[in-house]
């Protein structure tokens, strides 16, 4: 890629926030951005789906992954989420 397609579409070092990240769309998305150099912080509903995601990534050699459950319904969720994703 050349020098101003890569200042336009570089994500390395990037932190990644995907919500729904355990299911199977989402999921894609979330490797897709690990394989792009991202931080992924992969938001669920189920934690466990998400943290099965994680642990593939892991296994992956990604290791700037974390877990965080959500209910994106719930305000406090969402600041709690924030505060775990800025820790990456």
């Amino acid at each position: 890629m050349n020098t101003y397609l890569n200042g336009l579409f570089n994500l390395e070092n990037k932190v990644a926030v995907v919500i729904g990240a355990g299911g199977h769309l989402c999921s894609e998305m979330a490797r897709g951005f690990a394989y792009a150099g991202c931080k992924v912080a992969i938001l669920d509903l189920r934690l466990e789906k998400s943290q099965l995601v994680e642990k593939e990534l892991n296994e992956l050699g990604f290791n700037d992954v974390i877990s965080v459950a959500i209910d994106v319904g719930k305000k406090q969720d969402h600041i709690d989420a924030l505060k775990q994703v800025l820790k990456v």
